[in-house]
């Protein structure tokens, strides 16, 4: 399963590093302002702050779960 989700990434990390460079002529074109603003804010799901926050909103979603905690 480890494997799975190993490659997986690097899937999608090859597929943003392909379009990468279309995306950044589309960003400095100025037509999508709204994109732009999400995109410099907005951080992937590979990221190390995304996968800490996800890991801790489970772990305190199941500790809430659990009445006698």
């Amino acid at each position: 399963m480890r494997k799975a989700s190993r490659s997986e990434g690097g899937r999608f990390r090859r597929t943003r590093q392909a379009l990468a460079p279309q995306m950044n002529y589309l960003m400095s074109a100025g037509c999508y302002p709204n994109c732009q603003r999400h995109g410099l804010g907005a951080a992937h799901k590979g990221a190390p702050a995304w996968e800490f926050g996800r890991g801790l909103d489970c772990i305190l979603y199941g500790i809430a779960a659990r009445p006698g905690v």
